[in-house]
């Protein structure tokens, strides 16, 4: 019985330890999704006139900037409807 104290303690603060970042720093960080929103529409302006090495080397700024989303919502950051649009419009 013990066990199942202890397995529920620790999955009720990993999860609480997703929200401790304070409000300031997660309104800069929507920020920052804002502006990773952005870049990856810029990256896209003119697609079909892309040659093979700038798909590359776009592929790898989508892979940073999905990476870079992923971090954000680990650390609790995603607080308005907007963060979850953004995030989500980058993850697609």
């Amino acid at each position: 019985m013990i066990l199942v104290y202890e397995i529920a303690l620790l999955f009720l603060t990993s999860c609480t330890s997703l929200k401790v970042n304070a409000p300031h720093t997660c309104k800069e960080r929507s920020k920052e999704l804002s502006q990773l929103v952005k870049a990856d529409q810029d990256d896209r302006k003119d697609f079909q006139s892309r040659t093979v090495n700038q798909l590359k080397e776009m592929s790898k700024r989508d892979g940073l900037r999905i990476k870079r989303v992923e971090e954000i919502y680990k650390a609790g950051c995603l607080t308005t409807a907007q963060d979850y649009s953004s995030a989500a419009l980058r993850k697609q």
